[in-house]
Parts: structure tokens; C-alpha cells; sequence
């Protein structure tokens, strides 16, 4: 999660910075992790191309804008697009996300370009279409901060709690992934067993909404037979801004919902 922490000392840098015009222009570049979904219209499933890359944000602390240069591969022909756009106005929402536009779709070959910053963790996510063709959806590795969780042994008795954050790290391929979770609670007492859980190799489907993520028996690195999941099952959608997982903990039933932002999003 380092990268994370970083963005979010840039964000509280950013809306420190943005209260005072006196101060000269600062820049702050970061270069992050980037998941593309490239598909065209009416795409099923198989035919989404996943692409792993990078995308460089520079931030320019007094005019409240952003920079983004990033690529992506377009189809199983490894075309590619790699592009820069202007600067974007930052503009802050009442959930605390930035939203940024390209609204002169002044970048070549691109049009449509627009996308969200998360405040809080820096999850971001945008998207463009490529020469009226591809629709590509980018987001930074997959982190779901708003969760609510509820777990349930038999069915009458369901305990809920929004302590939890689920972080996806989807390897290169975009076949497999880490999934870390955070304030991991494993029964209905409230008690956060463990700051930080990870499990290894779950298996990855690339879909035209997002992604699924499933695991039929599932250990962590910690070795825990506590923290073990079982029939593992989420659905990444809404273009990788929300997700809906199942799974087995413990005895447990467990039920995740969560989104990337403070508030729905429309991608």
C-alpha cells in the first residue's frame, strides 16, 4: 500500500496548496501501476483485452491541474496508443474526489477522455475512446476503501461492519492477483483480527464491466489456517469502480460490498 500512502500525502499537499494564490506554481509527478480494459462496442466478455502499463500524473499544485500520460495495447495485434493530455482542471466534488476532463478532446486521436481521483487513497480511474473504436478503461490497482461487510453463520443472525478494505493487485497477465485485506475481521465480535491479510493467485477473469476474481481454497501468505477463504467469489464492475465478493471464513458466510469513491460514479 506505499504507493497509495504517497498519493494521499500528494492529495493533502493538493488541497493544502490550492487555498493560497500566492504561492509559486509547485509540481508533483507520480508514475503508478495502470490495469487497461480495451473493448469495442457491444465486446462479450472475450473480447476485452487486459494490458498492464503505467500512467504518470503530474500535478500542478497551484492551478489545480492535472497532466495524465499513459498507454495502453488495443487488441491481440499489440497495437498500441500512448498519448499525453493538457492540463485538466481539478474539480472537487462534495465526496472529496477530483474529477478531470479533456473537454476540448485535445489530445490526437483521442476523444472523451475523463476520469476520478480518490482524495482519501488514490484510487483513480479514467477512460478515453481511441480513434472512435476502442473504449479503454484504466484504473490504478483495484483498492474498494467504502466496504460494508456482513458476515453470517446461520442465516438469522448477520453481523455488518464498514471497517475493511479490499485491495486487488492484478499481476501483468491479468489472469491471476493478490488480494490484500485490511482490518480483516473474521466473526461477529468487532475485533479486527489482523491489520493486514494477503492471499495469492486468485484466479482472474478480464469481463466487458470489470473483472471476476475466484478462489476454491484459498491460504495466506501469513500461513493462518484462521484467515483461510474459501469459494471465493467477486465481481469487480461498474468498469472497476465498485465490487461484490462472497466467500468463507472461519464458518462464516461473508458478503462484501464496496466501491473505490465516497460515492457512486458514473463510468
Amino acid at each position: 500500500m506505499k504507493k497509495i500512502i504517497n498519493l494521499c500525502a500528494l492529495f493533502m499537499l493538493l488541497a493544502a496548496t490550492s487555498c493560497s494564490s500566492d504561492d509559486p506554481v509547485t509540481t508533483q509527478t507520480y508514475t503508478i501501476t495502470t490495469n487497461n480494459r480495451s473493448l469495442t462496442a457491444d465486446a462479450s466478455d472475450d473480447d476485452v483485452y487486459f494490458s498492464q502499463t503505467t500512467a504518470t500524473l503530474a500535478f500542478d499544485l497551484t492551478n489545480y491541474t492535472v497532466s495524465i500520460t499513459s498507454s495502453a495495447l488495443l487488441d491481440e495485434s499489440k497495437r498500441s496508443v500512448s498519448f499525453t493530455t493538457p492540463a485538466m482542471q481539478l474539480t472537487a466534488t462534495s465526496n472529496g474526489i477530483y474529477t478531470f476532463t479533456d473537454k476540448a478532446n485535445a489530445t490526437n486521436g483521442i476523444s472523451g477522455f475523463h476520469g476520478y481521483v480518490n482524495l482519501s487513497t488514490g484510487m483513480t480511474w479514467f477512460t478515453y475512446t481511441v480513434d472512435d473504436t476502442y473504449t479503454i478503461h484504466t484504473t490504478s490497482q483495484l483498492l474498494y476503501a467504502y466496504t460494508t461487510t456482513t458476515l453470517n453463520v446461520d442465516g438469522t443472525s448477520p453481523y455488518s461492519h464498514a471497517q475493511s478494505a479490499y485491495c486487488f493487485v492484478m499481476d501483468e497477465t491479468g489472469e491471476s492477483c493478490t488480494l490484500q485485506i485490511s482490518n480483516f475481521i473474521f466473526d461477529n465480535t468487532g475485533t479486527v483480527q489482523v491489520e493486514q491479510v494477503d492471499y495469492e493467485n486468485l484466479k482472474v477473469k478480464v469481463t466487458a464491466t470489470g473483472y471476476t476474481v475466484t478462489g476454491v481454497e484459498v491460504m495466506p501468505t501469513n500461513g493462518s489456517e484462521r484467515f483461510k477463504l474459501y469459494d471465493v467469489n467477486f465481481a469487480i464492475n461498474k468498469q472497476g469502480c465498485a465490487m461484490l465478493g462472497t466467500y468463507v471464513c472461519n464458518d462464516y458466510n461473508v458478503l462484501v460490498r464496496g466501491t473505490g469513491f465516497a460515492t457512486d460514479v458514473n463510468p
